[in-house]
């Protein structure tokens, strides 16, 4: 979502009931700078300060539509899949790239998967899975550092810095506590609603 349609994102909600696909999962993110800046400029952007305002209003919404949004908090051994060792994403033309943030975006490239099937890596390959979050001073210093899926975000990081070692927070810091909220409140949801001796 970003400043221009997350006030229309019922639309959204009602084609996809329209088209079928009520039961399933939704994953509600802002659009990032490096998606929209080249084309219609970074004020599309939702900035800091506005996440815990529209992102948890758009969250009871899905659930007022009938679809599933999760907050759990998670924890894993890798705090970004840019740096998974075995997570890439493929676009259709054969450009691979550590993150999907990147795709479409020639400078982010990592490598290219050759007619005959094989990747062909680049260096910039390299400079992406070396870097290591525990590191980063900021990183290493957050209490949100095991619960982090960004740690900080390399596409946001670059976005801002036009540097992979930079870091820049976004998701997870503003959404935390909100996030949490809504995880919990969905638990009490839960509870209270009948269940069938199945379920039980």
């Amino acid at each position: 979502v970003d400043k221009e349609n997350c006030t229309r994102v019922e639309q959204l909600f009602e084609d996809l009931i329209i088209h079928g696909l009520k039961d399933i999962n939704l994953s509600i993110n802002p659009i990032s700078y490096q998606k929209v800046a080249p084309k219609r400029g970074p004020d599309y952007c939702l900035e800091e300060d506005d996440l815990p305002v529209f992102i948890p209003k758009i969250w009871r919404l899905a659930k007022k539509w009938g679809f599933n949004v999760s907050t759990k908090p998670k924890r894993g051994p890798a705090c970004c899949m840019n740096t998974h060792f075995s997570s890439y994403i493929v676009d259709p033309l054969l450009d691979v790239c550590k993150c999907s943030e990147f795709v479409g975006i020639d400078h982010h490239v990592v490598g290219k998967i050759t007619q005959d099937g094989k990747f062909v890596p680049n260096n910039l390959l390299y400079y992406g899975i070396a870097r290591d979050p525990t590191y980063l001073e900021k990183c290493s210093a957050c209490n949100l550092l095991p619960i982090c899926t960004e740690a900080p975000c390399v596409a946001l990081s670059y976005g801002k810095f036009n540097d992979y070692y930079e870091t820049r927070c976004f998701r997870v810091k503003y959404l935390f506590e909100e996030s949490l909220r809504w995880y919990v409140e969905l638990l009490e949801i839960i509870n209270e609603s009948p269940r069938t001796p199945q379920e039980v």
